[in-house]
């Protein structure tokens, strides 16, 4: 259930992103959309970072 919940969440927060890269008035710099897209890849194929993950092994991700 919870790894459902997570996956749900992730979907939400790419959604809204999508909705956002649509309007975003900074679309016109071209480097800017190349990382934020490849931003959003990598969460899409990582998902949130946990304990485990060891840049994240002390940070509480509680919050996201």
């Amino acid at each position: 259930m919870f790894m459902t919940q997570l996956k749900e969440e992730t979907d939400i927060f790419v959604t809204r992103y999508t909705s956002l890269e649509a309007s975003d008035p900074a679309s016109a710099w071209s480097w800017l959309d190349e990382l934020r897209a490849g931003g959003i890849r990598r969460f899409q194929s990582l998902g949130y970072p946990g304990p485990r993950d060891e840049e994240w092994k002390y940070t509480s991700v509680a919050p996201l």
